[in-house]
């Protein structure tokens, strides 16, 4: 219980610090496109619902509110109630159909660009990225890829008819096709060789994804050890990498939790390699009622062997640009699966969903907290220019529509509208919320 409240007293506060920077850079667009046009703004808010702290500078009052999930910017005469603010001077609706776009585009366009600014910088910086190639690490017992034949050295070529070296890349295709034939071509002694399987459900029943059992890499780096856990006092570092436990060979970090289990708080001896030495240190795993098994206190790291890679400006540009469009359109993907009825809603991952994540993010270094920023933050401007009511995409359509036509919508039939769709989305929310919650432990590290 010590080791879960330590973990949630940092964790939270990281994962609502990130969520809030990325609400604040996404009104904050809003907010200077709008003092740009001449539109007053009478409230800048970080949250929702009851008013915690505030300060008014000049017509403009600076709010942190008490639901730190979101925030907005209140213009005058903007919301479709508001008749008489609408008719005054310096209202959203007084200035042009041009301007009013612009300032609707600025918030998720601000999130697209820090995307594609952080990543550039990043990878000017330096960053550690899977080397060259997927080779298979190990393949779980009794997992489809293993009934299929899939081995361990065997390198991957293809997934489906098309290339495939990317870890990730595998992975959303596998998880997203649960239940689905996937067919491999792997390379064995230097012979292309065929393979189908079908995934199935993911061992952790939170998660409602295809699974293959194959794990890339083959060994197991240590990425984080637990602060006066059974590893940092026998000695272990972040970056170590285990190689054996007892006599047996580690190639998997799925082999790891089994191992350390069955030694039920006995002693056990665990060689690793750490620059210029090879190490044999006993380690004495603990009981960790939460987990309710024995633990030694690391974080494996990513099986796939890592490189540090540093970028030119414009190599790290194309990098970022690569980058940003592969995680923009995962979402149309899991949308597609959604909607075929490949994936379940239950996947998806809202505010709660994303402090947990970003916590967890936060324990394994600053590229990996960096990249899932980037991640929220992309899919916040690509979700907000989706013509839905209740997004910016939805009030872009709204004003093409009023130049097509030549007048505004009717404002009492937009407010109704955006009422229904709203308690939609809350009934949603609160859905994906209570499945992030059964979701929790699986980020404590």
């Amino acid at each position: 219980m010590n080791h879960l409240v330590s973990t949630l007293l940092w964790q939270v506060p990281i994962g609502l610090c990130v969520l809030s920077f990325l609400v604040l850079i996404h009104e904050g667009g809003h907010f200077l496109a709008a003092r740009r046009a001449g539109v007053a703004v009478d409230a800048f808010s970080i949250g929702f619902g009851p008013r915690l702290v505030g300060l008014k500078v000049g017509e403009t009052e600076y709010r942190i509110c008490a639901v730190p999930f979101g925030g907005y910017v209140a213009m005058r005469g903007e919301q479709p109630g508001d008749v008489a603010g609408a008719a005054e001077p310096g209202s959203f609706e007084s200035v042009s159909l041009g301007w009013r776009a612009v300032i609707v585009a600025a918030g998720p366009l601000v999130n697209i660009l820090f995307a594609v600014v952080v990543l550039w910088v990043a990878g000017m910086v330096g960053v550690r990225e899977p080397a060259k190639g997927l080779v298979v690490g190990s393949v779980a017992a009794g997992s489809p890829a293993e009934l299929a034949g899939v081995r361990f050295g065997d390198s991957l070529v293809s997934m489906d008819g098309k290339p495939s070296t990317d870890e990730q890349g595998f992975l959303e295709h596998v998880a997203l096709n649960k239940g689905h034939a996937v067919h491999l071509v792997v390379r064995r002694g230097g012979v292309d060789m065929p393979f189908g399987f079908v995934p199935v459900q993911y061992p952790q029943p939170q998660i409602d994804l295809g699974w293959s059992g194959i794990q890339f890499g083959g060994r197991i780096l240590v990425e984080n050890v637990l602060p006066s856990g059974a590893a940092e006092q026998a000695g272990i570092r972040a970056g170590d990498t285990l190689l054996g436990m007892d006599g047996k060979s580690l190639t998997s970090p799925e082999q790891l939790p089994d191992l350390v289990n069955a030694t039920a708080g006995k002693p056990a001896r665990i060689t690793l390699a750490r620059p210029g030495a090879r190490l044999a240190l006993n380690v004495t795993a603990r009981w960790n009622a939460d987990a309710k098994r024995w633990m030694i206190g690391v974080v494996p790291g990513p099986v796939v062997p890592l490189e540090l890679h540093r970028y030119g400006p414009v190599a790290a540009l194309t990098r970022s640009l690569g980058e940003c469009w592969s995680k923009g359109t995962a979402i149309f993907r899991f949308l597609g699966a959604l909607f075929t009825g490949r994936l379940a809603v239950k996947n998806l991952a809202g505010p709660v969903g994303i402090v947990q994540m970003s916590g967890a993010a936060a324990a394994e270094g600053w590229q990996k907290l960096i990249e899932l920023m980037a991640m929220i933050s992309i899919n916040l401007g690509v979700l907000n220019f989706l013509p839905l009511v209740v997004t910016d995409g939805g009030r872009l359509v709204e004003l093409a529509v009023e130049k097509v036509r030549g007048r505004r919508a009717n404002r009492r039939f937009m407010e109704v509208l955006t009422n229904v769709v709203v308690y939609l989305f809350l009934a949603l929310a609160a859905y994906v919320t209570f499945h992030d919650l059964l979701r929790a432990k699986m980020f404590l590290r």
